[in-house]
Formats: C-alpha cells, sequence, structure tokens
C-alpha cells in the first residue's frame, strides 16, 4: 500500500505525462515526442523514489512499534465487533 505523500507525487506526475503525451497526440512532431521521451527519463526515477521513500517510512514506523493502516484498521472492526455482539 502506498501512503499519502506518494500517492500525491505519482498522481501529480501522471498528470504530468498524460499532459504531455495529449499534447503530442495534438501535435504530432518530433519535438512533442521528445518531450514525452525526457519527460518519461523523469517520470519514472520520481515515481520510484516516491514509493520507495514511503517503503522506508512505513518499514521504520512498523520497527518502531506502530501499526500500518490495514492492521490499524483491523483491529478497529474487531473492536468494534466484539463491542456490539
Amino acid at each position: 500500500m502506498s501512503g499519502a505523500i506518494s500517492l500525491g507525487i505519482v498522481f501529480l506526475a501522471n498528470i504530468l505525462m498524460v499532459w504531455q503525451c495529449v499534447r503530442l497526440y495534438r501535435e504530432m512532431s518530433v519535438n512533442a515526442a521528445r518531450r514525452v521521451m525526457f519527460s518519461s527519463y523523469i517520470y519514472l526515477p520520481v515515481v520510484l523514489l516516491a514509493l520507495l521513500a514511503n517503503k522506508s517510512i512505513e518499514s521504520r514506523w512498523i520497527a518502531a512499534g506502530g501499526l500500518t493502516f490495514q492492521e490499524r484498521a483491523t483491529c478497529l472492526e474487531f473492536r468494534e465487533r466484539r463491542l456490539n455482539g
């Protein structure tokens, strides 16, 4: 699972990449194709580093004794079921 920060970074990178691809579709020029190519060179490392940073932050949180979001949701569901019946 990705965190909120990496989700925002990946979403923004995807919007920028789609924008470059739409420009390529409209212009159909060599310069537009080069912009898409160089955008992808930037896009891939940015997205992968955002996901990697999120993973390392999450693993530090777990190592410090914290719960992941999935574990927290499971605990809340269990507590709710126990209280209700």
